[in-house]
């Protein structure tokens, strides 16, 4: 057997080595990611740069939960688990439940669930679960629920996502391919490693990819440990595409001083800034923030708590953001709704049923529940959705205060939808966000060529830090080696702020 495992540290080109390797025999290989988003940008890449047949491409290039699913039968085994589902669950047990996050651990059972399973915790230990005290509830009512949670799935026909990879690692099932091949490999939780470990046995070859550095789901039960103790040959990428020399040194040191080493590589020849804002200096320059065409910009924040503040701010200086409090496409399609008016063009049915979404049904030519106009829009000309507009709506649309009439429109989106009003005069794309607006933990796989960092993190994390300062240091790895050009390291007000290396101007 040929066990290779190939580390890349950010931008070395990790999915592009795998890539390369993929094409040689793509219907005797499996290659698996922790993300869908990298399994869909690692299809959209070969089918536009190959003649690999898309069905082959599909079928050979999945999440590690998507290749578990296909395994047990994918719908003839069992209905996946969505929000109405939960919805549904939560009204016969009298409590809500929330579907679980990777990237942003709540507080309620899913999560406990999850967290249970990819730990390899059995549910006589639930009071293990470092959030139950949020749960509120005893160990036996926790775990009489989640038994509860487990055979109302059984009755109705229903698997989640933890339950993908249980199933499939319980029935000892594996792919018929003969080569696997897994990106993202940092990423892992302890059950998906131990459903690697056991596919790879029966492989003919197993070609890894990942950076350690990088591994930042220890709560779920991850490790760089996973990667190291892979028994394969170790290639190093050699050259950072993305990173200057400035930025990686940067980054470097951080890990470093926390015990870890990173890998020898080089960088590109671009030159690199790196400089450091208070809190106060950060808001007094906004100026900075917006990302614009060829030149990209992150705001990324170590917990969902800090980001408030700084959406609020974009959207009072009529800047477009995804992530974090980020446009939604109603409001996207309202406010493009509202510049159609004014500019005297014909409304989209995209921008009708955002409008039923967003103002009260008075201002509808229509006899009907919003659900019943919604459905009749679907169902009619674009020339006839017109007819529903009242003269009202119209006026409204085209007064200064369109937002006004909305059905309780929250401060951000008044704030978000008004000053963009100011700056646009046309209808708005997705081509026209360039600023994100994310989590340290939402950016892993992304770049951008600005990057503000801010190093507040909460007194628990600050606390967890003391045990394990080497986790800690590898999240503001990620978030460091986000930048292409530029990084502003955003010292927050108070004493909670991740110490990083002295920046000299």
């Amino acid at each position: 057997m040929t066990r290779i495992s190939i580390w890349g540290a950010p931008g070395c080109g990790k999915t592009t080595r795998l890539i390369k390797e993929f094409v040689k025999q793509p219907e005797n290989t499996l290659l698996t990611t922790f993300r869908r988003n990298t399994a869909n940008e690692i299809r959209g890449r070969l089918s536009e740069s190959t003649q690999i047949d898309f069905d082959i491409l599909e079928s050979n290039i999945k999440t590690i939960h998507g290749e578990c699913y296909t395994l047990l039968g994918g719908k003839g085994y069992a209905k996946v688990v969505n929000s109405a589902a939960l919805k549904e669950f939560s009204s016969e047990a009298g409590y809500k439940v929330k579907a679980q996050n990777y990237n942003n651990p709540g507080r309620g059972l899913m999560d406990c669930h999850a967290w249970l399973a990819n730990t390899g915790t059995p549910l006589k230990m639930v009071w293990k679960y470092p959030n139950f005290r949020e749960l509120k509830i005893s160990p036996s009512t926790a775990t009489d629920s989640l038994k509860h949670y487990g055979e109302w799935k059984i009755e109705n026909g229903y698997i989640d996502f933890t339950d993908m990879l249980t199933d499939a690692y319980e029935q000892g099932l594996v792919p018929e391919q003969n080569i696997l091949m897994d990106d993202e490999f940092q990423d892992q939780t302890y059950l998906q490693n131990k459903i690697i470990n056991t596919w790879a046995e029966d492989m003919d070859q197993v070609i890894i990819a990942g950076d350690p550095l990088q591994s930042l789901y220890g709560f779920w039960g991850g490790s760089p440990d996973y990667f190291e103790q892979f028994q394969g040959e170790l290639e190093v990428l050699p050259v950072s595409h993305r990173l200057t020399p400035e930025i990686w040194n940067f980054g470097a040191e951080v890990v470093r001083f926390n015990g870890m080493q990173p890998p020898d590589i080089e960088t590109s020849h671009r030159h690199g800034i790196i400089k450091q804002l208070n809190e106060r200096d950060y808001f007094a320059h906004v100026e900075l923030w917006e990302g614009v065409p060829g030149n990209t910009a992150f705001h990324l924040v170590r917990s969902n708590y800090q980001a408030p503040s700084i959406a609020f701010t974009m959207a009072e200086n009529g800047i477009l953001w995804n992530g974090l409090y980020g446009w939604s496409y109603t409001e996207l399609c309202v406010f493009n709704a509202i510049i159609l008016v004014r500019n005297g063009q014909w409304l989209e049915k995209e921008h009708f049923r955002a409008l039923v979404d967003t103002y009260p049904l008075k201002y509808f030519d229509f006899e009907g529940t919003k659900k019943e106009l919604k459905e009749s829009i679907n169902k009619i000309s674009t020339s006839d959705c017109q007819l529903y507009m009242t003269f009202q709506l119209y006026q409204i649309l085209k007064s200064a205060d369109s937002v006004a009439h909305m059905s309780n429109p929250g401060k951000l989106i008044v704030a978000k939808i008004n000053n963009a009003l100011v700056r646009y005069r046309r209808p708005l794309s997705g081509k026209d966000f360039h600023t994100t607006l994310t989590t340290i933990h939402g950016s892993k796989g992304l770049e951008a060529n600005k990057v503000f960092l801010h190093t507040e993190i909460t007194q628990t994390i600050r606390k967890s830090k003391r045990k394990d300062s080497a986790a800690e240091a590898r999240v503001f790895y990620v978030g460091i080696t986000r930048a292409r050009n530029e990084l502003y390291i955003v010292k927050n007000r108070g004493p909670n702020n991740y110490r990083l290396p002295m920046v000299v101007a």
